[in-house]
C-alpha cells in the first residue's frame, strides 16, 4: 500500500510541474499584453499672443503616459507614471490636470485665477478613448493649428489673459505638435524566465526519474 502511494506522487509530480509552468507562462503573457496598453504622449503646445500683443505666448511641454487598460468609468484612460509639465508664459506654472475623453482633450491647470474666479486652463486636443463616440485604441494628438486651446480665456479679456483676448465668446487656438509612443514592452521578464527554466528543468528531471 505504501509502494502505490509514493508512485502516485511520483507519477503526479511530472503534471503537477507542467501546470506550474503553463501557469507562469499564462502570468507573463498577462503581464506582456498589459505593457502593450501604456501610450506615452510627448510634445508642446503653444497659443500667441492676439495681434496687439505678437511677442507674448503661452508654451507647454509634456510628457506623460496613459493606460488603456485601466480605464475610469469605463471610458477613460488611467494617467501612469509621473507626468513632466514645463510651461512658459504669462499664465504661471501649468501641471496635467485631467483627461476628459468625452470631449476630446487632456486638461492642463496652472493656479493663476483668470478674473479672480477659475484656474487658467490649456488643452491638448485629441482623441483618448478606446470606447465611445470617435473612439481610438491608440492616443490621437490634434497636431498642427487647434491641437491646442486656451480655454480660460475665451471670456477673460483682463489680466494674464488680456494678451491672447481677442472678442468676447471666441475660442483661442494655438498649435500642437506630439508624437505617441507605445511603451517599449519588455522581453518576457527575468523573472518569469528564471521561473520557467527551473520548472523546465525538473519537469525534465522529474520525467526520466520516471
Amino acid at each position: 500500500m505504501m509502494f502505490s502511494l509514493e508512485m502516485g506522487n511520483k507519477s503526479m509530480k511530472p503534471t503537477i510541474l507542467a501546470l506550474s509552468a503553463v501557469v507562469a507562462v499564462l502570468v507573463c503573457g498577462a503581464n506582456q499584453a498589459k505593457a502593450d496598453t501604456v501610450y506615452e504622449i510627448t510634445g508642446t503646445m503653444t497659443v500667441p499672443g492676439n495681434s496687439s500683443n505678437p511677442g507674448v505666448s503661452e508654451t507647454i511641454n509634456f510628457s506623460f503616459e496613459l493606460d488603456y487598460s485601466q480605464l475610469i468609468n469605463g471610458y477613460t484612460p488611467s494617467v501612469v507614471g509621473t507626468p513632466v509639465v514645463t510651461s512658459f508664459g504669462p499664465l504661471g506654472e501649468f501641471s496635467l490636470g485631467a483627461v476628459v475623453p468625452s470631449q476630446g482633450y487632456i486638461g492642463f491647470f496652472s493656479p493663476l485665477l483668470v478674473n479672480g474666479t477659475y484656474p487658467a486652463e490649456m488643452d491638448l486636443m485629441g482623441r483618448f478613448s478606446p470606447v465611445g463616440s470617435g473612439a481610438s485604441l491608440v492616443p490621437i494628438v490634434y497636431n498642427g493649428y487647434g491641437g491646442a486651446w486656451l480655454y480660460s480665456c475665451t471670456n477673460g479679456s483682463t489680466g494674464a489673459c488680456a494678451p491672447f483676448y481677442t472678442t468676447p465668446g471666441r475660442n483661442i487656438y494655438g498649435t500642437a505638435s506630439a508624437s505617441v509612443y507605445l511603451v517599449s514592452t519588455p522581453e518576457p521578464g527575468t523573472l518569469c524566465l528564471s521561473v520557467l527554466g527551473v520548472l523546465a528543468l525538473c519537469l525534465k528531471r522529474r520525467i526520466l526519474a520516471c
